[in-house]
């Protein structure tokens, strides 16, 4: 999703390119390959201005557990080098 997740006491709306938009309709776009079947993977990227966690899912066809594996381990190296040279 283009933002963060709220806070329960946060408003159930989110301001996004000049539009109003309800969490809502951003957690449809958050529905997990893996409710049907596919491999997926999510890697820690940092932490929102809340505090709170911020993950990079990655979804992969059927069949490919090792090929997204291989992925996420190189994504997850350069995420590393990135946050060293901080």
């Amino acid at each position: 999703t283009p933002c963060t997740a709220p806070l329960i006491e946060e408003r159930a709306t989110v301001h996004i390119a000049g539009q109003e938009v309800s969490y809502l309709a951003l957690a449809n776009h958050t529905v997990s390959a893996s409710s049907v079947g596919l491999p997926g993977i999510s890697l820690p990227v940092g932490l929102s201005r809340a505090g709170l966690p911020i993950g990079l899912e990655l979804d992969a066809p059927l069949g490919s557990d090792r090929e997204l594996l291989h992925l996420a381990r190189g994504i997850e190296g350069i995420l590393d080098e990135k946050s060293r040279a901080i």
